[in-house]
């Protein structure tokens, strides 16, 4: 099931990866960020596989570098050598298994999307924003050392030495002067929001962080990226089995399980929630707590576990 969601609030992993997102893209891009009112709002989940469109289109040469680690999976990383060819990537690419943001920013987005496929959407929006760096970059930009051209890149292989007119065959795109491409969209690249998990089943686990981590990465494939789990968290979340990416060290709030489709039947008992979900929702009923009250309780995480809190 995939999930779009509008967000009000602003205590929510969303608006951190954003403003990180939004740090880096003054770094890439320089004055073209403010000359161009230029920001991201919109988190996509960020997956492994482009899909369905070719290196030669611009639905696909202009995609930006991940941003994680360049040893993700040690000397393999970014190459075919993995369980398949896919699985020693690094998460680049958008995935709408979930899409998060704004009301408004979300509205103009999808009226867009009844012409354009998510993929198409971001990358062209990508094609624009070189543009922009090329178009605005100043005096002061290189001095500061900021808005540098983009490195190159290999994408499923090939090589991308520039991400506006590639040496290779490719279908032109046009370079606009306003910014009709631009809709304020980003990736989950660190999957603080969730994990996708189509070529990606074995880089996480269910861990016990009161456990020594070693006991539950028995029997990994010789492909599968390095460990990174560190633990441990917070009292009492130390005992419940939480769903651990062991390559970035990251506990995802979702789990897209786009891959493998009976793992979902083993994943929902290990949920920390799923055998207390019952009364979880009968003692929010039938409370006469006030909204406010209610809005503490569920905030930072915190759940009802037996007759106290999970903090």
């Amino acid at each position: 099931m995939d999930a779009y969601a509008s967000i009000g609030s602003t205590d929510t992993p969303l608006y951190s990866i954003n403003a990180q997102a939004n740090q880096s893209l003054v770094r890439r891009l320089g004055r073209a960020v403010e000359a161009e009112s230029l920001k991201q709002t919109i988190v996509f989940g960020a997956g492994k596989r482009f899909a369905p469109n070719q290196v030669h289109t611009v639905a696909s040469y202009p995609i930006p570098e991940s941003p994680l680690l360049e040893d993700l999976s040690g000397p393999n990383t970014d190459t075919i050598m993995g369980s398949n060819k896919y699985t020693t990537l690094r998460q680049r690419y958008p995935e709408s298994g979930y899409i998060i943001g704004p009301a408004g920013d979300m509205r103009k987005m999808f009226r867009r999307a009844d012409q354009s496929i998510f993929n198409a959407m971001l990358d062209e929006q990508e094609f624009q924003r070189e543009v922009m760096r090329r178009r605005h970059r100043s005096q002061s930009d290189k001095i500061k050392g900021i808005a540098k051209s983009p490195r190159m890149t290999y994408n499923k292989g090939t090589l991308v030495d520039d991400p506006l007119n590639p040496r290779f065959t490719h279908k032109p795109a046009e370079a606009k002067a306003s910014k009709p491409d631009e809709f304020g969209i980003g990736l989950d690249y660190f999957l603080e929001l969730g994990q996708q998990n189509v070529n990606a089943e074995e880089d996480a686990r269910w861990i016990e962080y009161n456990r020594d981590i070693v006991e539950h990465i028995t029997n990994r494939h010789i492909f599968d990226c390095l460990c990174r789990a560190q633990g441990p968290l917070t009292a009492g979340w130390d005992e419940v089995p939480l769903y651990t990416n062991l390559c970035s060290d990251q506990i995802p709030v979702m789990i897209h399980h786009n891959g493998d489709k009976a793992a979902k039947e083993y994943a929902r008992p290990q949920l920390w929630l799923q055998s207390r979900a019952g009364r979880l929702m009968a003692d929010v009923l039938a409370s006469d707590r006030s909204d406010d009250d209610l809005e503490q309780t569920c905030k930072a995480g915190r759940a009802f576990a037996e007759d106290s809190f999970l903090a």
